[in-house]
């Protein structure tokens, strides 16, 4: 069965619910990261990873509106960057981490 407009309006609006709720989420995490810390009202660069933020339609802008509403004036003193293979770079710090910390 073909979709009517009407059906096809419906998803569309589903689909910018849902993302919407992960930027504002996602936002929340981040700003939790900074207050754990004690780096709001703090220049603070933060590092992203995948395709959702780097590809998804509008998902970057929503991240840094909910930045905005969380924060004010401060969510302007956070820059964000995109990073490639963020993942292997962050288990390759963690093992570093780990053999230098690690109890003999």
């Amino acid at each position: 069965a073909i979709s009517s407009p009407e059906d096809r309006q419906i998803v569309q609006e589903i689909c910018v619910r849902v993302s919407s709720r992960a930027a504002a989420l996602t936002a929340m995490g981040l700003v939790s990261l900074l207050k754990q810390m004690d780096r709001v009202g703090k220049p603070a660069t933060i590092a992203v990873d995948g395709s959702v933020y780097s590809k998804y339609f509008n998902f970057a802008p929503r991240i840094r509106k909910y930045l905005k509403m969380l924060l004010g004036a401060n969510a302007d003193k956070i820059k964000i960057v995109e990073t490639c293979d963020g993942s292997g770079v962050g288990a390759a710090m963690a093992a570093a981490w780990g053999k230098t910390h690690s109890s003999k």
